[in-house]
């Protein structure tokens, strides 16, 4: 074998061990109703997003700038963060309330954020992570 073929073998097998296996997963908002939705929510380190934010407002106040509210007109979405493999240790937000004209969602708890999260046929979350406003 010869000293460049050895070489590069090392090499590829060092990118493969540095390389780590966890997925990431987006995590995102859909609104699927016909009418435009508010959502209040107060939001984690790990809330982020390079969408634009429809009526945007820091309701935090100078120093408290975790809780936010937008809007979201019919048929969008925005990324709201990245989960590496599960997604209990990287929620964006601890609380997030959702309005419509006619109806109204209050997750105060991790759990009930979790469980607004769209889940598969057995009852898991599905990946990417989605909260499906309908």
């Amino acid at each position: 074998m010869s000293r460049i073929t050895t070489l590069t073998i090392i090499v590829i097998l060092h990118m493969l061990f540095l390389t780590a296996c966890d997925p990431t997963f987006p995590i995102k908002i859909s609104n699927k109703k016909s009418d435009t939705i508010t959502i209040v929510t107060k939001t984690t380190i790990h809330f982020h997003t390079d969408d634009r934010l429809t009526g945007y407002e820091d309701l935090g106040g100078p120093y408290d700038h975790k809780l936010i509210k937008f809007k979201m007109p019919p048929g969008t979405s925005i990324h709201c963060g990245m989960a590496i493999s599960g997604i209990e240790d990287e929620m964006p937000f601890n609380e997030i309330s959702i309005y419509s004209n006619n109806d109204s969602i209050v997750a105060n708890t991790q759990v009930r954020v979790l469980n607004l999260f769209d889940h598969s046929f057995g009852g898991n979350l599905q990946r990417p992570y989605q909260i499906t406003i309908k």
